[in-house]
């Protein structure tokens, strides 16, 4: 018995997948070729190969395509920095420290503060940090007082960036008892030391544009600013530098707007009665309790 001829089946991929279609002789087949290798897998695992090939007349069935090719390699997130670098200090993600009178937290994105207006912020006399070697070191010496009026004694105060001196005067008693001045020098408070007028106080008192204008005036006669009561047995207080510039200040006017009376600045109205706070804190002090 003649058989005819077998044709070759056309395998046509899809998907890296083959169909292979047997064909029998005598009646006996050879089963197809099962499907292609399955693709090369990326972030997510390949499918695998096709569907098994068909088995030939009375033949066996082909075997099934390989299993699925392994997934690629899962990239693993940037965790991220682990801790932070300020103020001088490394701190852990999630820790807190405090700026002045703000709060820093270390986070994966950086140190992140509050940004609350501080009282250095808006008058630098309570230095931190770089700020210290500058606003601490006095512009200027200045010597300064009441003057005027009738009393036993008076104190001439003089001021430097690391000393301070009271020099009490005695000479209105010369015509019973002899002139006689007597003096002390107490210790500064530290510089920026809170609650307390310090050099930095007396420094920022000075850099006021209203200070700063006050030196250019002509000095004769010396510039007063207020009201002089010394006609009347009164005071002025007196502001000096070294190089003999000066300023009095007197009661405040009754209106900005008076011809006769020089209107009292608010900046040298501040640096008069920090003045006068120090001296009468330094007088205070136990170094001066002899005079």
């Amino acid at each position: 018995m003649t058989h005819a001829p077998c044709r070759a089946a056309i395998a046509i991929g899809i998907f890296f997948s083959l169909f292979a279609t047997s064909c029998a002789k005598g009646g006996l087949g050879t089963g197809g070729t099962g499907g292609a290798v399955a693709g090369t897998g990326g972030a997510i695992a390949g499918t695998g190969g096709a569907i098994a090939g068909t088995g030939g007349t009375g033949g066996n069935r082909g075997s099934g395509g390989s299993s699925a090719a392994t997934g690629g390699a899962m990239t693993t997130p940037d965790a991220g920095p682990q801790a932070c670098v300020g103020n001088g200090h490394t701190y852990a993600i999630g820790e807190s420290f405090s700026v002045d009178c703000n709060t820093c937290t270390c986070t994966v994105s950086g140190i992140a503060c509050t940004a609350m207006a501080c009282l250095y912020d808006a008058r630098p006399d309570q230095p931190s940090g770089p700020d210290v070697a500058l606003v601490c070191a006095l512009s200027a010496n200045l010597t300064f007082g009441q003057d005027g009026g009738n009393a036993i004694y008076w104190d001439s105060n003089r001021l430097t960036a690391s000393t301070f001196t009271i020099t009490r005067d005695y000479s209105s008693r010369a015509g019973r008892d002899g002139a006689a001045t007597a003096s002390c020098s107490p210790s500064l408070p530290a510089c920026g030391t809170a609650d307390a007028v310090s050099v930095a106080t007396i420094n920022a008192d000075l850099a006021d544009p209203d200070v700063q204008g006050l030196w250019s005036l002509p000095q004769d006669p010396v510039p007063i600013f207020g009201t002089d009561a010394r006609p009347v047995d009164g005071t002025v207080y007196s502001i000096a530098l070294d190089d003999g510039r000066q300023v009095l200040v007197g009661g405040q006017c009754a209106s900005p707007t008076m011809n006769s009376c020089r209107y009292i600045p608010a900046g040298l109205v501040r640096l008069t009665q920090d003045l006068q706070n120090l001296a009468t804190a330094m007088l205070a002090d136990p170094v001066c309790k002899g005079l």
